[in-house]
């Protein structure tokens, strides 16, 4: 069992294979696991498909986060202003912040939303003298009082 053929260790230079274990006359070499064969050049971890679907996923969440952003702080700013509370501009102003950024990041999705955030904004404006169930300020002042608000009726 001794002879060359049942053990070798060989080193091919031209194609930079190592053979390594027992081999046995008429059979294949054993490649070492760093030196497989493959018909895919290109790692599963560096496609360009992979990468690209990532950076969508990551940018898509991006805007999803801003545009929560932007709905939140335009809210806030509503009812502020409609409470003629001192801070009211500069919500508004961190609200003007997201959108630029909105718009700088993603061209022309701010244009896009911008008629929906209008009809959405405006659906909020109330005098502070009239309770509107969709205000954060509005729903703390009839729960201390323990009243209800019916439902908004926009004129």
């Amino acid at each position: 069992m001794g002879d060359s053929n049942t053990r070798q260790q060989v080193s091919a230079s031209a194609s930079s294979l190592r053979v390594t274990g027992p081999q046995r006359a008429g059979r294949a070499p054993r490649l070492t696991r760093s030196h497989r064969m493959s018909t895919n050049k290109i790692s599963t971890s560096s496609r360009p498909s992979t990468a690209r679907a990532d950076d969508l996923r990551l940018r898509r969440a991006r805007l999803d986060s801003l545009l929560d952003v932007r709905w939140r702080l335009a809210r806030l700013a509503i009812e502020r202003r409609s409470h003629n509370l001192d801070d009211a501009v500069d919500v508004f102003l961190e609200q003007l912040q997201v959108e630029s950024t909105i718009d700088r990041e993603f061209p022309g999705v701010a244009d896009q939303k911008f008629p929906d955030w209008l009809d959405a904004d405006l659906s909020l404006e109330h005098d502070a003298s009239v309770l509107h169930p969709e205000c954060g300020i509005c729903q703390a002042i009839a729960r201390r009082a323990g009243i209800s608000i019916p439902p908004w009726q926009a004129a």
